[in-house]
This record gives structure tokens, sequence and C-alpha cells, in this order.
């Protein structure tokens, strides 16, 4: 039934978080890494900053912790020919992978804090939106929550693989796992939280495209045999590292922020401007790159870190 809300569950209201901490953690890192590069110097002296920082948010916060909740939500296939998934995570650590032998188009089993929205609409293309809402703050910060239920907050997401997917993922705090290589991809955009991202990609016979924007800290991009996919990476603050296939035909542009970028000696250092590691830029491509029928193109606009290639 088009634009029928299958679901849609709100619990515990509260006040709409703001991003305090996420700004803070961003800037301490980009202190500490300019200053390991030694763009400059001196910024040692600052880290009594962190103990004001950390107290200031533990006063604002008042050893409030909120309960760890639990849901099951689930939206079946029915008749859709494709989706398009939008998923919002939260705390904790958090995993997205293909359904098996399953008639839903989405299952969800989460443990959390505050509210979760969840929709579905749309007839024969299905319109999902699971995220955190209002109801969350930053409790996690308090010493008081380092020991309760921490182990709790997980996020296992399971799409169906037998519809093309267009899927867009928002990264939280904490680790997540996006296994997608058995699913069908129109088109993937990953936005980083704070954390840990590993990236499994599907090979297919179409191309796709792929857009990672890197939060702070880690995401680590796994590329099989037979993908083709032009891939747009937006750095943050931490490292990028790319596995790529031994015989894969692929080219690499990058404009490097504060870092460098480190390719396999299999790539070909086509042109080169400034200065590697602050403002340069460069292209790099594989022998056959320009004859290949299947390509994997990557664009790289870096933040404060590294982009590997291997």
């Amino acid at each position: 039934m088009e634009n029928e809300e299958i679901k849609h569950k709100r619990m515990q209201r509260g006040e709409r978080p703001a991003p305090v901490w996420a700004y803070v953690l961003i800037g301490i890192g980009a202190f500490w890494l300019l200053a390991n590069l030694g763009i400059f110097s001196g910024l040692w002296r600052l880290w009594p900053l962190i103990l004001i920082v950390v107290g200031v948010l533990l006063l604002t916060q008042r050893g409030r912790v909120l309960p760890v909740k639990k849901a099951h939500l689930s939206a079946p296939l029915e008749d859709a020919q494709s989706a398009r998934v939008k998923i919002h995570l939260s705390v904790g650590k958090a995993t997205v992978a293909a359904l098996t032998d399953s008639d839903q188009l989405i299952e969800a089993d989460l443990g959390y804090r505050g509210e979760i929205e969840f929709n579905v609409s749309g007839d024969t293309e299905r319109i999902v939106n699971l995220r955190q809402t209002s109801g969350f703050d930053m409790g996690w910060i308090n010493p008081a929550t380092w020991f309760s239920g921490q182990e709790d907050l997980r996020w296992d997401v399971g799409l169906s693989p037998q519809v093309p997917t267009r899927l867009d993922v928002r990264g939280g705090a904490g680790y997540a796992d996006l296994d997608l290589s058995k699913l069908q991809l129109t088109g993937l955009d990953v936005q980083g939280g704070l954390g840990k991202v590993d990236l499994s990609l599907p090979a297919m016979e179409q191309s796709y495209d792929t857009v990672i924007n890197v939060g702070v800290g880690e995401v680590n991009v796994t590329v099989p045999d037979g993908a083709a996919t032009d891939m747009h990476i937006h750095g943050g603050v931490g490292e990028v590292r790319l596995d790529l296939p031994d015989k894969v035909a692929a080219r690499i542009k990058a404009r490097m922020g504060v870092g460098s970028v480190n390719v396999s000696s299999r790539f070909n250092q086509i042109s080169s401007e400034g200065v590697s590691g602050l403002g340069g830029k460069g292209v790099w491509e594989t022998t056959d790159y320009a004859n290949a029928e299947r390509r994997i193109n990557i664009d790289f606009d870096g933040g404060i870190g590294e982009l590997k290639v291997r």
C-alpha cells in the first residue's frame, strides 16, 4: 500500500542532543595530530583542557543514566521491486548485512538508550528509515555509564538481497561492521561517525556510486574481485584503507589535506603537484587501466589523516 506507514515506534521522548561531544573530540584529535606531524609544537601543554571539558560535561549531565532497551523491528518484502534504506546508527556496536532465507525487507535487533524511529512506506519502491532520535544525550561520557549496559548497546540490521537497494548509513559512536557483499546496491552513502568502520562492497554487473565521508576514526574498505564502482571519499580525522583485488584496473585522484597517500607498487603515478601531506595533489593508475572494461575510480579529498591503498 503506497505511502502506508508500516511501523513507527517512538519511546521515551527527551531533549534532542547537541553534538558538542563530537566537536570536542574532533578538535582535540586534530590538535594532537597536527602536533605529531610537526606543523606546530607545544600543544601537549594544553592537555589539562581535556580534564576541563570532561568535568564541564559531567556537571551538565548530573549523573543521569538512561536505561538500555531492546527492540525487534521488521517489515515484509511484499511486492517491492527496489528499496531506499536510510539507517542512522547510535552508540555501541553495529552490523549491517544481507538476510538469508527471509521474506523480510529489513529485520533489526536493537539494544539502545533513548528513542528509536522506524517507518517503511511505498509499494513497488520501499522507503525505509531507521534512526536514533531525541532522548539520547552525552550520558555515555559519564564514568557511571562505562560499566553499565555498554555491552548491550548493539544494532544488528539485516537487509534483503533480493531487490536493488540504495543505502544510506550514518555513523554513530562505536564500531560498525557493514558487510554489504551480498546486497544488490544501486548506490551507497556512508557517513562516518566516531569510531571504526569496516565496509565490504559487492561485485555486481552494473557499476554503482560509493560515497564515504570519514568522521573521526578508521575506515577500512574491502573491494571484491569483479567490482566496478566510482568511489568518492571525503576525509575527516583518521585513516582510510582500501583493499583492492590484485588484478583490478583502478585510478586514484587525490587531493591531500594534512596527511599522505600511500599506494601499492602496481600503481603508477601519473601526475603530482605540491607537497604530499599538506595540500598536495596526485593521480595514480594501474598499468591496464586505460584498456580495462571494468574499472574502479577513486576520488579522495583528504582531511587530517592518511589514505592507504593496497
